[in-house]
Parts: C-alpha cells; structure tokens; sequence
C-alpha cells in the first residue's frame, strides 16, 4: 500500500518506469498530476524508480504484477 500521493500526469514520458504512477494504490489513495512540480526543468524531482519486488498495475490490463515479472524493470 503507498503511504504517499501518487501520480496521474499520463502525459510524462517516465510513466513507464515510475513507481508513483504504476504503484498499486490504495483503496483511498490520494493522487495528483504534479504538472508544476515534476518535470524535465525539475529534473523530474518527484519520480520514483520501480524496484525488483514493488507491487505496480501492468497498464494495458490494469492487472496488479510483480515488477520482476517484466524482467528488466526498465522496460516497464
């Protein structure tokens, strides 16, 4: 369960590869779209990188999956 806001900004490129957009969220998690806070000017100070064993949603199925799963997590 993320003990953090996660994010709904679709359109970053680091979608892929950030824990905070493919966590698997809480029943009452809070989210935001960071579109002030985190981006390529910022350095995209606010992405998390998935880890081997984190809990994401596969995003074309919306199903929950282990990011070691994928293989390499950089690819998701």
């Amino acid at each position: 369960m993320p003990q953090y806001v996660m994010c709904k900004k679709h359109s970053c490129p680091k979608t892929k590869e950030c824990y905070r957009y493919s966590a698997v969220p809480d029943k009452d998690q809070f989210y935001n779209n960071f579109s002030l806070l985190c981006d390529e000017k910022d350095n995209y100070c606010l992405f998390m990188k998935i880890r081997p064993n984190d809990n994401i949603v596969k995003s074309d199925t919306k199903t929950e999956i282990k990011s070691t799963e994928q293989g390499d997590t950089n690819a998701k």
